[in-house]
């Protein structure tokens, strides 16, 4: 049986802060009222957010980085252990 699409990497835009703190960057969807943060699994979805995160830098002098995340490890385990022992 195939596993199908298996993400491997995630690449993101990031920014920091005045403290140095980096943070990935949300745009808010008017449509549907959410922030939606600038990433994707693929580096060709990722280029076709350029042109947001290149507004927002002419508009609010925002500076980002395109990063890349390659390491996966599971914590579906750790997160729902956290989440018994606390209700």
């Amino acid at each position: 049986m195939s596993k199908g699409f298996v993400i491997k990497e995630l690449f993101a835009y990031i920014t920091k802060d005045e403290s140095g703190d980096e943070r990935i960057i949300n745009v808010f969807n008017e449509d549907d009222d959410t922030w939606v943060p600038l990433m994707n699994v693929d580096i060709e979805s990722v280029k076709n957010l350029k042109p947001i995160a290149d507004k927002l830098r002419a508009e609010l002098g925002l500076k980002y980085q395109i990063v890349r995340f390659s390491v996966r490890t599971d914590v579906t385990y750790e997160v729902n252990y956290e989440i018994s022992k606390d209700a």
